[in-house]
């Protein structure tokens, strides 16, 4: 009983979190000059390197709260696992796994670098 109410109290604080960064991010969008008439291309690079480092960029902007929103994860299933070695072992193969990804996706630059570099 005690364990459901405590789910409830940290999925209703996360939610409140959430929203009350996400107000900060609406309120500084007004300051920001945007034309909705204009719409940029993204593979407007001169070179493949530039190309290269656009498409690093993009992975590296999409892959990060992927990784933080995986870190929660693994790190409920940590903490609310108690001694289930099932739910333990689970949270830390979401752990090992998410930062084995997130790691080759930071040092994408560095190889795409290096494998220009031989060529």
């Amino acid at each position: 009983m005690k364990n459901k109410n405590f789910k409830k109290y940290i999925l209703a604080i996360s939610i409140v979190i959430l929203l009350f960064v996400g107000t900060f991010e609406v309120a500084g969008a007004e300051e920001a000059l945007y034309d909705p008439t204009k719409l940029e291309s993204p593979l407007t690079c001169t070179t493949i390197d530039d190309c290269f480092n656009r498409w690093t960029n993009m992975l590296i902007v999409f892959a990060t709260p992927i990784y933080t929103v995986m870190l929660s994860i693994a790190g409920f299933y940590f903490i609310l696992g108690g001694s289930t070695p099932a739910k333990r072992q689970k949270a830390k193969d979401i752990l090992k796994y998410s930062t084995i990804g997130f790691l080759i996706v930071s040092f994408a630059r560095g190889m795409v670098s290096f494998l220009l570099i031989l060529v």
